[in-house]
């Protein structure tokens, strides 16, 4: 057992090594400059205690001339990662004058630079850290998943596919938002594998519940993740076990209800009118989808929409989704130097061909073992982030397809499991 621990610890260790390598050679993107300027948040909010210009006001306040332009970034995107990116910088000794300003979308590249809008290499770096040690701790909760869901060999197939994505290096290294939701998603769905097998009442629904609220403040996407935690009574349900099921529903209800709780205690900007700030958001997130589809163009098509789907999770990095900026030209070298580097991940049509043979066998092996509970939350997981990834993402941009990795490259390491068979079902909801 001992051995074993050490051989996990190394293999889990090595990818985690791998994921941190690459953040000083990761291509930049104009999102990481926007980023890095709203966690000044971070000092506004912890260091100063000046709530009243983080909390959302109509009209905003007219004592700062970028009130507006802070309040709308605040609506459509999470928390966590400026928080940390916020601490990170201030942790090695720099202040919000040595943040960049808002990245202007629409104009080039030297503009940007030329007014202040490109964060220093020193700041980039920082904030790169904080970002890839976030998807590095995540590598060990895929693995933690799949093991539960199919023992060893699951396992260390789902971490090593999950690290070799190239979306996930790209986006989990760099200092956007991705990374926050990819740990705290990963952490949720053990959290839940880990209550089916073994319930700890009020215990329980508070690690739920902050994982679940941790996830969601990440990034808005992390609703659909927290659903998962519905597992807790489908799963004794869809047995027939109905006083389990009754547990598990206040288990779940009170996962929600802390998970509420903690998003909107992470979230200041809804304090002031926390009742429609939903609907706020719902509308901002409304027009941001509909700009970037009438700038950049969405799907024609269904065919196009599934082939996105097919293709993005696994495939070759999107360095840039702006083709209308010469992106191309701007980060060519540092493209070819990350490119040359064996730190971007796998990819090209083998590999894609081999990884979708191994999600198909694995689908089938965890259909045909769905009672075990383990592998039913995974089943649920990959189903809600596919599906609605599906029905909600408009452009074929990558980075949208991202929470799509992690349950896949957990259905595909049941492959080589026989997951459940001739195992007692611990999954039960004890009274």
């Amino acid at each position: 057992m001992a051995l074993r621990c050490f051989l996990n610890g190394c293999y889990v260790g090595a990818l985690v090594l791998y994921v941190l390598a690459g953040c000083r050679i990761v291509p930049f993107h104009g999102d990481e400059a926007t980023i890095v300027y709203m966690s000044g948040d971070f000092a506004t909010l912890f260091l100063h205690g000046d709530l009243a210009h983080i909390e959302y006001h109509d009209p905003p306040p007219a004592d700062d001339p970028q009130a507006a332009t802070k309040q709308q970034l605040r609506l459509i995107n999470g928390v966590v990662n400026k928080y940390a990116y916020g601490l990170a910088w201030w942790s090695a000794g720099l202040t919000p004058n040595d943040l960049p300003a808002q990245w202007l979308w629409g104009a080039d590249f030297q503009f940007n630079q030329a007014t202040g809008r490109l964060p220093s290499d020193r700041l980039l770096i920082i904030t790169r850290w904080a970002s890839a040690l976030l998807a590095a701790i995540s590598v060990a909760l895929v693995f933690a998943v799949g093991n539960r869901a199919g023992g060893p060999r699951t396992a260390y197939i789902a971490a090593f596919i999950y690290t070799a994505a190239p979306a996930i290096l790209l986006n989990g290294r760099r200092a956007v938002f991705e990374s926050g939701l990819l740990l705290f998603s990963a952490l949720l769905i053990y959290l839940v594998q880990r209550t089916l097998a073994k319930p700890r009442g009020a215990i329980s629904a508070l690690m739920l519940g902050v994982a679940a609220g941790f996830a969601i403040a990440s990034k808005h996407t992390g609703m659909l993740v927290a659903a998962t935690v519905s597992s807790l009574a489908l799963v004794p349900a869809l047995k027939g076990r109905w006083r389990f099921a009754r547990n598990g529903v206040w288990i779940a209800g009170g996962a929600a209800i802390l998970a509420l709780t903690v998003f909107v205690a992470l979230n200041a900007s809804w304090w002031s009118d926390p009742l429609r700030m939903p609907g706020r958001v719902l509308d901002a997130r409304k027009l941001l989808l509909q700009g970037q589809v009438t700038r950049y163009g969405g799907f024609q098509n269904m065919p196009a929409r599934i082939m996105a789907l097919v293709r993005e999770p696994f495939g070759a990095p999107q360095y840039y989704e702006d083709t209308i900026e010469d992106w191309a030209h701007w980060i060519t070298q540092p493209i070819k130097t990350y490119d040359s580097s064996g730190l971007g991940g796998l990819s090209g049509s083998l590999w894609e061909i081999i990884i979708a043979i191994l999600i198909i066998i694995g689908t089938i092996r965890a259909l045909l073992a769905w009672r075990h509970s383990a592998v039913f939350v995974v089943l649920l997981w990959s189903s809600l982030m596919i599906a609605t990834t599906f029905v909600l993402t408009p452009l074929d941009w990558q980075r949208y397809y991202v929470p799509i990795v992690a349950p896949l490259a957990v259905i595909g390491g049941m492959a080589f499991s026989v997951v459940g068979d001739a195992k007692p079902d611990r999954a039960e909801i004890a009274a």
